[in-house]
């Protein structure tokens, strides 16, 4: 499987987490992350050394834009399950880039991802 880090993961393996670094050693392909967890990664980074962090983490991983076609989908992600589900713009764009590369979302809040009716944890 190829996969598309969330924020939540990302997060873990900021803080070094052993789940984290176990699910992450046991990937079998470079994973990607979309462009906007770097953004959340930035705006909760509490120092300089933990900035160094994500740099190291966004280093090892395939970061994804946002794209028009990522964009749309996200739009319509929001404009049919927004309002049921209360999630927001940002969870809309990460999951709009895992299904437009075809990549398998790895995350931790499942509940923000209710586009994937059959999405699991990742540890």
């Amino acid at each position: 499987m190829t996969y598309l880090l969330d924020t939540t993961v990302l997060v873990d393996d900021l803080r070094r987490r052993p789940a984290a670094a176990q699910f992450l050693e046991g990937l079998n392909q470079q994973p990607s992350v979309s462009v906007v967890s770097a953004l959340e990664l930035y705006a909760g980074a509490r120092s300089a050394v933990e900035e160094t962090h994500i740099e190291r983490i966004l280093a090892g991983n395939i970061v994804l834009p946002v794209t028009t076609p990522v964009a749309r989908l996200a739009g319509q992600f929001i404009k049919h399950l927004g309002n049921a589900y209360g999630f927001d713009e940002i969870d809309a764009i990460i999951a709009a880039t895992a299904e437009h590369h075809g990549l398998d979302l790895a995350t931790l809040n499942v509940k923000h991802f209710p586009m994937f009716r059959r999405l699991k944890r990742a540890y």
